[in-house]
């Protein structure tokens, strides 16, 4: 057995059956082109106009002639445009481009009802998830005062940050692009080690700026390089960068940039993502909130009671559910013990940003964790491996563990689904987990939990299509009605099945086979 599992290609084989396992089926984009107000469609409304219609005109891709329309999007002038921001569209443009090409291709054979172009969409994440991974990786593995970690090791962090389920099932969102574009700034910062490069300077500029068209408040990613010099601690890279007019070209290119695309796509040039959430209407953050009442020793009450929610909690507390993020708080007592105040005073706003839309919010994020936290998982990882000792990055895997396990059982039962109840901020949230831990404890022991997990997966896609080409479609149904399985949500699954093609597992597989060579390659050299 010992034999087998060291098996270079059965490990292969087991990490591609892995990730199918964690590729689900999402069904919340419902038909295109067919009016939709969730996060999930303006992002991929973004994706699709830039992807096949080369252009910034939404008309094909939103139907507005609903009063409804209005509060969902920007109205500039008679046209409608996504409220949500452009950035992760871009990155995700050409997966959709290559979806239409494999679709002409495919006119004369129609080997799935799935939109090929949807299904390429649906990769993009995957491959950033993925591709983060070895970025960071390699950060790790070939910068001074860092402990080596294996991709392997480093993708096992990624699943148990909840961070898989932005990428492998909600993958419209923006999260997976955050974290990619925090994972290649430090990889580019890396790669220009002594900050003395022109390319790579201005690359750093340009690329800090135009990385927030994927999330505006995200503005702390311009102090990643800094973060970065200072922790392999080259200060004078530091100054090498920050004297470089390559640098400063780049950042200017790139507020030029991002304001362009403010204006060609909202009509005004603004770095104000509340301008365009509220559609040009003045109104305080606070009073967005909910929170205008709280000043001085109430704001300072609530911080700390809200900080030790998200960090303890058994509603998505990092401790539990994200334990890498959990770890920045070790990370932060080391660099205060040994006076490394300067990567303290860079981390402020760093980490201070994300932390305090949670805060302000007073909700995880009506998702799977706290979402707004997810940008800040490189930084943690590549925080905890400068910082912390072997013998609490062991404690920090053992964790792991357990929310790896945790993420599993989302939306496997009634106390595992996000419903509408009072959170344990003390607000009425429509999306609160708060019986979480509950749910997963009286589902621990009961396997149609793990069923539910297993069956919404692209490896049971691949299972049951296997089935139905070597038996009937007919034979697996009546099995499964005989059994007493069959439900309207395995009724959808089976159609989807039937549909999904043989052509469409074989690219799957391919895609899949290419990273776990690239994961185990690495970690075996």
């Amino acid at each position: 057995m010992k034999r087998l599992t060291n098996n270079y290609y059965f490990q292969i084989i087991v990490l591609i059956g892995f990730l199918l396992l964690l590729l689900k089926i999402d069904y919340r984009i419902n038909d295109f082109g067919k009016f939709n107000p969730s996060d999930d469609a303006s992002y991929m409304y973004h994706a699709y106009t830039i992807g096949l219609d080369f252009d910034l005109d939404y008309s094909n891709q939103i139907i507005s002639d609903s009063e409804v329309v209005n509060s969902n999007f920007y109205l500039n002038g008679d046209s409608y445009v996504p409220k949500h921001f452009i950035g992760s569209g871009i990155l995700a443009a050409p997966f959709v481009f290559i979806g239409s090409i494999f679709e002409k291709i495919n006119t004369n054979i129609k080997y799935s009802d799935i939109d090929q172009i949807y299904f390429f969409y649906s990769l993009a994440p995957v491959f950033y998830f993925l591709f983060s991974v070895l970025l960071l990786s390699k950060v790790l593995n070939n910068s001074p005062k860092f402990k080596k970690a294996t991709p392997i090791l480093i993708f096992y962090l990624f699943i148990g940050s909840g961070l898989a389920y932005y990428s492998f099932e909600r993958f419209s969102m923006t999260h997976t692009y955050e974290v990619f574009s925090i994972s290649f700034l430090f990889y580019l910062s890396y790669k220009n080690m002594n900050a003395d490069k022109n390319k790579e300077n201005l690359l750093l500029g340009l690329m800090s700026i135009l990385f927030l068209s994927i999330r505006w408040v995200n503005v702390f990613i311009i102090f990643i390089p800094i973060l970065y010099y200072l922790l392999i601690d080259r200060k004078q890279s530091i100054k090498n960068l920050l004297k470089s007019k390559y640098y400063y070209s780049g950042l200017i290119i790139g507020i030029g940039a991002f304001l362009f695309h403010t204006k060609a796509l909202y009509g005004v040039y603004t770095i104000n993502p509340k301008f365009i959430y509220r559609n040009n209407v003045s109104l305080g953050f606070l009073d967005y909130t909910g929170l205008e009442s709280y000043f001085g020793l109430d704001m300072i009450k609530l911080i700390f009671k809200s900080l030790g929610i998200i960090l303890f909690s058994t509603e998505f507390g990092l401790l539990l559910f994200s334990p890498i993020l959990f770890f920045l708080v070790f990370s932060i007592i080391k660099l205060i013990v040994n006076k490394e105040f300067k990567i303290v005073s860079i981390l402020i706003p760093i980490l201070g940003i994300p932390f305090a839309i949670v805060i302000l919010w007073q909700a995880s994020g009506s998702a799977y964790g706290y979402r707004y936290l997810m940008c800040l998982i490189p930084v943690s990882i590549v925080l905890a491996y400068r910082l912390l000792d072997r013998n609490l990055i062991k404690i920090l895997y053992y964790l792991n563990f357990l929310s790896v396990y945790l993420f599993f059982k989302f939306e496997t039962n009634e106390s595992t689904s996000l419903t509408q109840q009072v959170n344990l901020f003390g607000r009425l949230h429509n999306y609160s987990g708060k019986n979480y831990i509950q749910g997963v404890i009286e589902g621990a022991l009961e396997i149609n939990t793990y069923l539910v997990f297993i069956m919404t997966s692209f490896l049971a896609v691949v299972f049951f299509k296997a089935l139905i080409t070597i038996f009937s479609f007919e034979l697996i149904e009546e099995l499964i009605i005989r059994y007493g399985y069959m439900n309207g949500d395995v009724k959808k699954f089976l159609d989807f099945t039937l549909t999904f093609s043989f052509i469409e597992i074989i690219l799957l597989i391919i895609f899949f086979y290419y990273f776990s060579k690239k994961l185990l390659s690495k970690s075996r050299s």
